[in-house]
Protein backbone atom coordinates (compact mmCIF):
# COMPACT_ATOMS: atom_id res chain seq x y z
CA UNK A 1 0.00 0.00 0.00
CA UNK A 2 1.70 3.42 -0.94
CA UNK A 3 1.42 5.67 1.55
CA UNK A 4 0.39 9.30 -0.10
CA UNK A 5 -1.31 10.55 3.48
CA UNK A 6 2.47 10.27 4.58
CA UNK A 7 4.12 11.25 1.67
CA UNK A 8 1.82 14.80 2.14
CA UNK A 9 2.22 15.30 5.66
CA UNK A 10 6.38 15.00 5.25
CA UNK A 11 5.63 17.56 1.98
CA UNK A 12 3.65 19.73 4.16
CA UNK A 13 5.45 19.96 7.26
CA UNK A 14 8.38 20.42 4.33
CA UNK A 15 6.59 23.31 3.44
CA UNK A 16 6.08 24.99 6.44
CA UNK A 17 9.89 25.68 6.45
CA UNK A 18 9.64 26.94 2.79
CA UNK A 19 11.21 30.55 3.93
CA UNK A 20 14.69 28.51 3.80
CA UNK A 21 13.55 26.98 0.30
CA UNK A 22 14.92 28.89 -2.94
CA UNK A 23 12.19 30.44 -5.60
CA UNK A 24 12.61 27.13 -7.46
CA UNK A 25 12.31 24.70 -4.68
CA UNK A 26 9.31 26.38 -3.08
CA UNK A 27 8.01 25.86 -6.40
CA UNK A 28 8.56 22.46 -7.03
CA UNK A 29 7.25 22.06 -3.49
CA UNK A 30 4.05 23.54 -4.15
CA UNK A 31 3.82 21.05 -8.14
CA UNK A 32 4.30 17.79 -5.66
CA UNK A 33 1.72 19.08 -3.08
CA UNK A 34 -0.48 19.86 -5.67
CA UNK A 35 -0.17 15.96 -6.90
CA UNK A 36 -0.38 14.77 -3.51
CA UNK A 37 -3.44 16.83 -2.18
CA UNK A 38 -5.14 15.44 -5.44
CA UNK A 39 -4.18 12.51 -5.34
CA UNK A 40 -5.69 12.13 -1.86
CA UNK A 41 -8.78 13.84 -3.20
CA UNK A 42 -8.42 17.09 -0.96
CA UNK A 43 -9.60 19.59 -3.77
CA UNK A 44 -9.35 22.25 -1.39
CA UNK A 45 -6.07 21.98 -0.33
CA UNK A 46 -5.18 20.98 -4.08
CA UNK A 47 -6.56 24.59 -5.36
CA UNK A 48 -4.80 26.11 -2.55
CA UNK A 49 -0.97 24.83 -3.77
CA UNK A 50 -2.19 25.33 -7.50
CA UNK A 51 -2.83 29.29 -6.57
CA UNK A 52 0.42 29.13 -6.01
CA UNK A 53 2.00 27.70 -9.24
CA UNK A 54 -0.94 28.97 -11.60
CA UNK A 55 1.49 31.18 -13.76
CA UNK A 56 4.02 28.07 -14.06
CA UNK A 57 1.60 25.36 -13.70
CA UNK A 58 0.50 24.33 -17.72
CA UNK A 59 4.55 24.49 -18.52
CA UNK A 60 6.77 23.62 -15.60
CA UNK A 61 4.42 20.69 -13.81
CA UNK A 62 5.30 17.09 -14.98
CA UNK A 63 2.53 15.58 -17.18
CA UNK A 64 1.89 13.61 -13.89
CA UNK A 65 1.26 16.87 -11.75
CA UNK A 66 -0.91 17.96 -14.21
CA UNK A 67 -2.87 14.71 -14.67
CA UNK A 68 -3.88 14.35 -10.68
CA UNK A 69 -5.32 17.56 -10.78
CA UNK A 70 -6.96 17.48 -13.63
CA UNK A 71 -8.66 14.29 -12.59
CA UNK A 72 -9.51 15.97 -9.40
CA UNK A 73 -10.78 18.90 -10.39
CA UNK A 74 -12.07 17.88 -14.45
CA UNK A 75 -12.92 14.73 -13.71
CA UNK A 76 -12.07 11.09 -14.95
CA UNK A 77 -12.58 11.55 -18.37
CA UNK A 78 -10.48 14.27 -19.03
CA UNK A 79 -7.62 12.94 -16.82
CA UNK A 80 -7.64 9.49 -19.08
CA UNK A 81 -7.21 12.07 -22.07
CA UNK A 82 -4.16 13.38 -20.25
CA UNK A 83 -2.68 10.00 -19.59
CA UNK A 84 -3.21 8.97 -23.06
CA UNK A 85 -0.93 11.77 -24.16
CA UNK A 86 1.82 11.11 -22.14
CA UNK A 87 2.32 7.82 -24.26
CA UNK A 88 3.70 9.83 -26.85
CA UNK A 89 5.91 12.33 -25.25
CA UNK A 90 8.83 12.33 -23.39
CA UNK A 91 8.28 13.08 -20.05
CA UNK A 92 12.13 13.81 -19.19
CA UNK A 93 15.88 13.79 -20.32
CA UNK A 94 16.80 12.07 -17.45
CA UNK A 95 16.45 7.75 -18.11
CA UNK A 96 15.40 7.64 -13.74
CA UNK A 97 13.07 10.47 -13.66
CA UNK A 98 11.22 9.17 -17.47
CA UNK A 99 11.15 5.39 -15.54
CA UNK A 100 9.48 6.95 -12.49
CA UNK A 101 6.95 9.57 -14.47
CA UNK A 102 6.00 6.69 -16.15
CA UNK A 103 5.53 4.13 -14.06
CA UNK A 104 3.24 6.61 -11.83
CA UNK A 105 1.06 7.53 -14.75
CA UNK A 106 0.58 4.15 -15.20
CA UNK A 107 -0.54 3.30 -11.61
CA UNK A 108 -3.17 6.49 -11.76
CA UNK A 109 -4.44 4.94 -15.52
CA UNK A 110 -4.88 1.28 -13.85
CA UNK A 111 -6.57 3.53 -10.78
CA UNK A 112 -8.64 5.16 -12.87
CA UNK A 113 -10.28 2.50 -14.53
CA UNK A 114 -10.74 0.47 -11.77
CA UNK A 115 -12.88 2.41 -10.12
CA UNK A 116 -16.39 2.87 -11.56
Amino acid sequence: MQDFDGAADALNRLAVSSEYLTENERKELAFELVFMHSINGDLERANNCFAIVEKEFEKEASLRIRAAYCILSEGKEKGLAMLDQAKNEPLSTIKGVEIFERKMLENMRKNLLSVQ
